[in-house]
């Protein structure tokens, strides 16, 4: 039974380790030309800046 079990979870990780990853894809998405991307300073916000503890100021 022992045995038994140790091949099926043998073949059952090689199985899955065959499967093709599709973590990375081929082709970048498009940014669409009308996205209001703002961009800020650290992520204050516009006019603002990081102080010397992480606050914005």
């Amino acid at each position: 039974m022992r045995s038994c079990l140790g091949v099926l979870s043998g073949l059952s990780i090689a199985a899955l380790a065959a499967l093709p990853a599709s973590a990375l894809p081929l082709a970048p998405s498009p940014v669409p030309e009308t996205a209001s991307v703002l961009p800020v300073a650290q992520g204050c916000g516009p006019g603002w800046w990081r102080g010397p503890w992480g606050h914005c100021r």
